[in-house]
């Protein structure tokens, strides 16, 4: 039996049948079982509700009064006070919990979370064909199945993204710092912690937000060939770009677009799946642009060292640049 916040609910009533009360004091003994909860916005109303019924049991109790039901000896009023305790406890957790699961239900959600190793890629398809391609060292959550309201996804990374249409349903994808909101489009959205967050769309129209608390929080309207970009020192900004440019990455092309050498070492890092020991200042701070497509590191790194004139060692999986 699902235990759910409006069966905690009745049992603090006392209106449990016994099949009911059975299942909910197994619950009691067992602290990993999973809970069914109520909707955000009605969180405090039940939380309100069982410490009021709890409140009155153990009042009535004290009192030895009429009303109380024969139902209701002193090991149930302790138990109905746990039973509070244990519903307020899940459900602060339900509303305050951000920690990233392999698997967790919410609301009946069962969530799912794949995550990409350095040099690594990989395609999903949702539950309601969208079609996601995720990049090197990246990670991202999705429902097993999206409600009938709205369809939301976590990402951490880089990915690209072919939304199914759906009038009735927007999808919405969050990273840590701005939300992305289509109705159906094709996108590709970069959220590396250490990057500034890009969001590039080949088609379609997107709404692109700081979550509130970041400059103010705000939002652009790009459409396609245009380019979203976030960082918490200068907020939302746009611009004109050439998409495929940007979503190149998915078909195996490593492109540089005037990027600077401390950050395509970190781009380096999960396409080769190395390491690169810290750059020199003066190395860090040039900028290179190029296309690379099935060519080995040492001859990008051969390449790059021409432009920008440094010398590199190439240490199994770690690299030098100096």
């Amino acid at each position: 039996m699902k235990i759910t916040a409006e069966l905690l609910e009745k049992y603090a009533e006392g209106l449990c049948s016994s099949e009911e009360r059975l299942a909910v004091e197994k619950w009691l003994d067992n602290a990993e079982a999973e809970v069914s909860f109520p909707s955000e916005q009605d969180i405090p109303l039940h939380q309100a509700r069982i410490w009021q019924k709890v409140g009155q049991h153990v009042y009535d109790h004290q009192l030895h009064t009429k009303q109380i039901h024969a139902f209701w000896k002193p090991w149930m009023v302790a138990a109905t006070v746990l039973v509070a305790c244990a519903l307020s406890f899940f459900l602060f957790k339900r509303q305050y919990e951000s920690k990233p699961l392999l698997t967790k239900h919410v609301a009946n959600i069962q969530y799912q979370r794949i995550k990409t190793a350095k040099g690594e890629k990989r395609a999903i398809r949702l539950s309601d064909g969208t079609e996601i391609y995720l990049n090197a060292d990246s990670e991202i959550h999705f429902p097993a199945r999206f409600s009938d309201t709205s369809r939301q996804v976590i990402l951490s990374g880089e990915a690209y993204f072919a939304v199914a249409k759906d009038a009735k349903r927007p999808f919405v994808v969050r990273t840590s710092q701005t939300s992305v909101r289509v109705l159906g489009t094709v996108f590709s959205l970069k959220a590396y912690a250490e990057h500034t967050t890009t969001l590039v769309v080949k088609e379609g129209k997107v709404q692109f937000s700081a979550l509130s608390g970041n400059q103010g929080g705000g939002h652009l309207i790009l459409t396609a060939n245009q380019r979203g970009q976030f960082d918490v020192s200068t907020g939302l900004k746009k611009d004109n770009v050439y998409a495929n440019r940007y979503l190149a990455w998915k078909d195996n092309k490593l492109i540089f677009d005037n990027e600077s050498m401390k950050n395509a070492a970190l781009t380096l890092e999960r396409w080769y799946n190395i390491e690169v020991n810290k750059i020199p200042e003066h190395i860090a701070r040039q900028h290179y642009t190029g296309e690379f497509e099935g060519q080995s590191l040492e001859y990008v790194l051969e390449r790059m060292s021409y432009v920008m004139q440094f010398k590199y060692t190439i240490n199994k999986k770690n690299v030098t640049i100096y």
